[in-house]
């Protein structure tokens, strides 16, 4: 049979469950803190949370438990985590796109940014779909005709984790725009990032560290 977490507040959060794999590779709450760039207080307060919500006592039984967890395939797949795809496309005009893909195709604006009052990056919608535009800057690396699809998730740090065990080697997750970002290129060079919102109060361009110490 198969035991399944409970849904509703006592649920660990993703953060926590990747906090819990930590333990179960048997990192100490500093070397936890490490991996995962927060305070060891952050990570105290991880674990304990985890412990609580899970009704165990001990880092052995969280083991334990994220073990029997894979075993049954009841933790969070890279197909559930992803919850979304959206494109984005670098334009030369980001007037005339608007003029396109709202006016005329009826797209909705939803989320903007805008340097002295013109906009520069905006995400907009139709129905369950959406796109990304960002206006041409090449000190921030975007240039007319630039695609790249953003995938949505709800743990970025957990896709980046699974596709490195799977031998793939990718851009160091780091903070962009208070996301988790995880860069990669196809074997023909098509740009594909995983994001996913962070609970880390972290400044932007902050690399995730990868230092794993073990007792």
């Amino acid at each position: 049979m198969t035991t399944r977490l409970p849904v509703g507040p006592d649920t660990p959060t993703p953060r926590q469950l990747e906090v819990g794999r930590l333990v179960a590779r048997g990192l100490t709450n500093p070397q936890i803190g490490t991996e995962l760039s927060i305070s060891l207080d952050g990570a105290k307060y991880h674990v304990g949370e985890l412990l609580r919500r899970l009704s165990l006592s001990t880092r052995q039984e969280v083991a334990e438990h994220m073990k029997q967890m894979a075993e049954e395939n009841t933790m969070t797949t890279p197909s559930e985590n992803v919850k979304s795809a959206v494109p984005f496309f670098g334009v030369s005009n980001m007037a005339e796109s608007l003029k396109f893909y709202v006016d005329g195709l009826g797209f909705e604006m939803t989320q903007s940014w805008t340097e002295e009052g013109k906009y520069k990056w905006v995400w907009i919608k139709i129905g369950g779909a959406a796109l990304m535009l960002q206006e041409d800057a090449p000190e921030a690396g975007v240039k007319v005709g630039d695609v790249t699809v953003y995938f949505i998730c709800e743990d970025a740090l957990a896709i980046y984790h699974d596709i490195k065990a799977r031998g793939v080697e990718g851009k160091k997750p780091f903070i962009s725009n208070g996301m988790w970002a995880i860069y990669l290129s196809g074997p023909d060079g098509h740009q594909i990032c995983f994001q996913s919102p962070t609970d880390a109060d972290l400044p932007e361009e902050t690399e995730y560290s990868e230092a794993v110490h073990r007792r």
